[in-house]
């Protein structure tokens, strides 16, 4: 699951910049998308569930998709700062720490309300954000 996220939905954030991770967050929301489901996504829901079971494993599965996930944000905001499209001053690491937690609650959202766009006002608050980052 995890390496077919790499190879699919994050792959376009290691060429790109800032517009890959805003089309990441698009897709959160988007109908019959690879990353949008009504039931939430399968590492959200293992967290969640690890908390009470608190297994290694569980939590080192889930500790290295947002690490990935933070990585593939992190490439792509720093292309887009390399390239002065976005602010110089802005933390890359703190801002991509941020969109993963984004991340997560989007899809929490999506399983509760039992939608795929049940995160919109906070799809739509990232975009916001993320379009206040650029120059």
């Amino acid at each position: 699951y995890i390496n077919a996220a790499a190879e699919t939905t994050l792959a376009p954030m290691r060429s790109g910049g800032v517009k890959t991770v805003e089309e990441f967050f698009e897709n959160l929301i988007l109908e019959h998308s690879v990353v949008s489901s009504p039931w939430g996504c399968l590492v959200v829901n293992t967290g969640i569930e690890n908390a009470e079971l608190d297994r290694p494993t569980l939590k080192e599965i889930s500790d290295e998709y947002w690490k990935m996930l933070s990585d593939h944000f992190e490439m792509a905001l720093n292309k887009s700062k390399d390239a002065g499209e976005i602010d110089g001053n802005l933390s890359v690491p703190h801002a991509s720490q941020g969109l993963v937690t984004a991340v997560m609650g989007i899809h929490t959202k999506n399983r509760v309300t039992q939608t795929h766009n049940g995160g919109e006002t906070l799809v739509k608050l990232i975009l916001d954000l993320i379009g206040s980052w650029r120059i």
